[in-house]
């Protein structure tokens, strides 16, 4: 009875061995599988800074632009004879002024946005170094 008792023994812990194994396995394939996941992400991420600073250049330029047309709407205001269009000149040199200070609020959000995408694209690409060095499946 001794022998077959061992042999019980034997299989039942190699077959615990071999489930342990198995497990081990599946751990490092999910870190694997979620670390090439989070790489997707940092790209999207990245992507995304990229948008952002375009759209604060974009929204910098809109402002110039809107100063360069309040700068003129000024100067027709003073060369107009009277009073028979200054008004309106200044009226759309205070529009072009406030239109100017909307779009450099605009980029300065953008420039933000840019920054935190960035952040979130840098840590995804260190979580992914971390998982595939944890894994051992690089």
């Amino acid at each position: 009875m001794y022998p077959v008792r061992r042999l019980v023994l034997k299989g039942a812990r190699q077959l615990l061995l071999e489930r342990a194994r198995n497990a081990r396995w599946e751990r490092k394939l999910r870190m694997k599988y979620t670390a090439h996941i989070h790489g997707k992400i940092g790209e999207i991420t990245t992507l995304q800074a990229r948008t952002h600073q375009r759209l604060a250049k974009l929204m910098e330029q809109e402002a110039v632009m809107h100063r360069l047309c309040a700068n003129l709407d000024a100067r027709a205001a003073s060369r107009s004879p009277k009073s028979s269009t200054a008004p309106v000149f200044l009226k759309f040199r205070q529009q072009h002024i406030h239109q100017m200070q909307k779009a450099r609020a605009e980029a300065w959000a953008h420039r933000q946005l840019a920054a935190r995408s960035q952040a979130r694209a840098i840590w995804h690409r260190s979580l992914v170094n971390l998982l595939l060095i944890s894994s051992g499946l690089q």
